[in-house]
Formats: C-alpha cells, structure tokens, sequence
C-alpha cells in the first residue's frame, strides 16, 4: 500500500503566485502604491518648474509652499485615517478598491485643466489624499478575500513587501520617469501617466472574481463613540499609550525629513527634484530594519530599542550637517530608515 500524496500547499509564495484573485489583487495594489509615490514627486516637480502660482506672501519661500503641500498630502491620514476603517467596513471591499483608483485617476487628470493657482494644486493633493485613506484599509480587508486562511501570512507579508518596494521604486523611477514624458510629450503628460497608471490598477482588481459575504441585516456603527473608547484604552494601557506618543512623535519627524529631503538633496550633488532618490535609499533601509527585526528581534530587549533608535537618528541626521558626497547621504538616509524600525 502506497503512502497518500501530502496536500498541495496552500500556503506559500508558489501557491499565491498560482492563485489569480489574489494576484489581480496584489498586482493592482502595488500599481497603486508606486503611482502614491510618483504622485508626491510630480506635486515638487510642478512647484519647482514653478507651473503653480504661488500666494503673494509666498512668492519669495518655495519651502512654505513645498511644506503646505507635505500637510495637504499628510493631515487626512490624522483626520480621516481611524474613521475610513470603519467606513469601509459598510461596503464592498472590491467596489471601494476600484472606486478610489478611478477617483484619483480623474482628479489627477484633471489637473492640466484647472487654474493654475497653487490652492487648486493643494486642494487636489487634499482629496487625493482623502481617497486614499479609504483604498489602505479596503486593500488590507480584501486579502482574506482572496487566500485561505493557511495563506494569510505569507500574503500578508508579501503585501508587507510590496509596500516597502512600492516605496523604493516609485521614488527611484519618479523624476526620471515624469522629467522624460515632459520632456517627450510636453506638459500635461505627466499626469496624464499618473491616472493611468491608477486606471490600470483599477482594471487589474476589477477583473478580480471574489465572493464577498453579505451580513442579513446591517451593524450598527458609532464611529465617535469607538474613537472615544480607543482613546479611553489607551489611557488605561500606560505601554500602549506611550507606544503611541513615540510613534506620533517619529512619524512627524519622518515627514519634515520627505520636506528636509528636497534641500539635502541639492547639497549632495542632486536636483532638488531628484529628493525620490533621498527617501528611495530610505525605504531600503526600512527593507534590512524588518529583516533585521524579524529574523533577530525576539534575541533583543525590546524596552531599551525605542530609546537607542531614538538617538541613533538624531546622531544620523547631525550628521547630514557635515555631508557633501552623494555616497554618504544615501548611506545615512538608509541607515536612518534602519533605525526608524527599531
């Protein structure tokens, strides 16, 4: 009598790359993800072109204007980012997915046709921002859709992944990329790149075939009343709350170092609008920070890590007071990202 074959692995890399859903899924995800980071580069490229017409009181401060643009495409993730979770918990995850692509395709695309004064450009990042809040957790709920549930971590670390590559190559191929379709096609094309690369993705999860389950009758939801019993959690959790501050604190560090990133780059041998190069080496230094965590963090303390990151980072960035080698401030930035994960 012969053994019985052992079932088909449901849940590594080789399966998820076999399962189409999910691939649709994925694919459609990191479209979007690098079209997010090519976007903010297009938003400094047009300020630096100076297309935009600028306030008066800010016609002399490119760095106001470039600062301005950081909060528009920021300030949603704080006002919309825990209230968009449970939004979308109403409504089809795939309808949502495709919805937001198409709508940040249309307002990118409508850019070329609008004024050009500088509140139509920041009022645009605002809404393109917003959507956004809502395709992050729609593409997060829509992986279970997808995968058995033996397949959940590896697609959730392969999701992981790709949002560390999104990172990399959409702030890599940015400038280059935009600077060429200017160049070739002339104004207007850049954006016309932009939205498509949106619609594509929003082709790609269209065509994905998933079932989604249909409660019989519709959950009560009170998102002021579940914010207000987070924020009590967090006062009766005194380690989840300081967690919080510390993360607060470091993400607000990280966005004035996107803005820093444009000045720095011109003191190390780069365009200004060439900074995607800056936060590119950043997310590879997120990319060994994660292996580094996840292959060796449960040998470390975990208390002391907070602390030794936060200095490690202040010493990094010191340091960029002294750099002029391009070779340098790229080591440094990814050095920086490394401690950024600790």
């Amino acid at each position: 009598m012969h053994p019985a074959s052992p079932p088909p692995d449901r849940s590594g890399l080789h399966a998820l790359l076999g399962n189409r859903p999910f691939l649709a899924l994925w694919t459609g995800q990191l479209l979007a993800q690098v079209a997010d980071k090519v976007f903010y580069v297009l938003l400094i490229i047009l300020l630096e072109a100076g297309s935009y017409r600028p306030w008066p009181a800010w016609e002399d401060s490119p760095n106001s204007m470039r600062s301005a643009v950081m909060v528009a495409f920021t300030l949603p993730a704080i006002l919309f980012g825990s209230a968009a979770g449970i939004f979308v918990d109403r409504f089809s995850k795939k309808q949502m997915l495709v919805g937001c692509n198409v709508f940040r395709a249309l307002l990118i695309i409508a850019l070329p046709f609008l004024s050009k004064s500088f509140i139509v450009l920041l009022v645009i990042t605002f809404l393109v921002s917003i959507v956004t809040q809502f395709f992050a957790p729609a593409e997060q709920a829509a992986i279970p859709l997808t995968v058995s549930r033996e397949g959940l971590m590896s697609a959730n670390a392969l999701f992981a992944s790709s949002t560390m590559g999104g990172i990399i190559v959409g702030m890599t191929i940015g400038e280059p990329i935009l600077s060429l379709m200017r160049d070739r096609l002339g104004e207007g094309s850049q954006e016309f790149l932009l939205g498509g690369l949106y619609l594509v993705s929003a082709g790609l999860i269209y065509a994905m075939r998933v079932k989604e389950a249909r409660g019989g009758s519709a959950v009560t939801i009170h998102p002021w009343q579940d914010f207000k019993e987070g924020l009590r959690y967090l006062k009766h959790n005194k380690l989840i709350g300081n967690a919080m501050v510390q993360l607060t604190i470091l993400y607000s560090v990280f966005a004035a170092l996107q803005v820093l990133a444009i000045a720095l780059s011109g003191k190390i041998g780069l365009k200004e609008t060439q900074f995607g190069f800056l936060l590119a080496a950043a997310g590879i230094g997120m990319v060994f920070g994660a292996a580094f965590l996840g292959h060796w963090g449960e040998r470390v303390h975990h208390k002391p890590l907070p602390l030794i990151g936060f200095l490690m980072m202040g010493l990094c960035l010191a340091m960029f007071a002294f750099v002029r080698q391009l070779w340098l401030g790229l080591g440094i930035e990814s050095a920086c990202s490394v401690l950024v994960l600790l």
